[in-house]
């Protein structure tokens, strides 16, 4: 490094002007600039730290260039403008140095870091079994959720009338009896005198092969639709109350289809 030009005189009312920006490529640099233009002005730490309020410490902790003794960045840079503005020297640019330092270091170090965890391109590119079923078994979960939800949704029209074709096509009787549950919904059916209670969630469906004499008694609040053969019951008041329900007679829902 060339030697600093000293001063000609010292001003006591403003700081001493150093006339050259040098190249500051590290904190070593920039601290030995700084000592530098201070022994150009005679100037001893003890000096710098009565007028700056610098610590004496941190006065010799910048010359040598240590500046991971300093109490943090901000007070790091306010250090190094008030030294250099009590020494002559650009704070501003000593500023700027001190920056392109930092953000060199910075650099270099996210690069060491990406180096020390960086993946090998072979590595990199073929995904480990491991990892190809993790992603696998995920996406048959997410396909079974799905799947699932779409069955718990409300009683859509359409999957309501897929769930009473699935049902009606496995009987041979086409008057059968189809209950679809429209929402959650209970229902007690009497067949051949027994009687047996129904709690049906929305969609899920009940089949009896043969209509006739069945009764039918849902519980209040229950939505279902009911079908005889194809045919859908408007209302279970078209059918007698029997004993135990509704008694479907296959006949008048029939005949009611046929007169319209």
């Amino acid at each position: 490094m060339s030697a600093v030009r000293k001063p000609s005189a010292i001003p006591s009312e403003e700081p001493v002007r150093i006339g050259r920006k040098p190249d500051l490529s590290d904190t070593a640099s920039i601290g030995s600039y700084l000592e530098e233009c201070r022994k150009a002005v005679k100037k001893s730490v003890d000096d710098v730290s009565e007028e700056t309020r610098i610590r004496v410490q941190y006065i010799h902790a910048i010359d040598r260039g240590d500046f991971l003794q300093l109490p943090g960045e901000v007070y790091t840079k306010a250090y190094l403008r008030s030294y250099a503005r009590y020494v002559g020297a650009d704070g501003d640019h000593i500023i700027q140095q001190y920056n392109e330092v930092i953000i060199g270091l910075k650099q270099d170090n996210d690069s060491s870091a990406k180096k020390e965890h960086a993946i090998p391109e072979r590595e990199a590119s073929v995904p480990k079994k491991g990892v190809v079923w993790g992603a696998l078994s995920v996406a048959v979960l997410v396909l079974l959720g799905w799947i699932i939800w779409q069955q718990q949704q409300g009683p859509a029209r359409d999957s309501l009338s897929v769930a009473y074709e699935q049902a009606v096509t496995s009987a041979e009787d086409i008057y059968s009896l189809v209950i679809v549950a429209v929402e959650d919904s209970s229902v007690a059916i009497t067949e051949d005198g027994e009687t047996t209670s129904h709690i049906l969630k929305a969609g899920e469906t009940i089949l009896i092969e043969n209509a006739s004499g069945v009764e039918v008694q849902p519980v209040e609040g229950a939505k279902l639709e009911i079908y005889v053969g194809e045919t859908l019951v408007p209302d279970l008041t078209v059918f007698e109350q029997g004993e135990n329900g509704f008694q479907i007679v296959p006949e008048k829902v029939l005949s009611a289809q046929t007169s319209d």
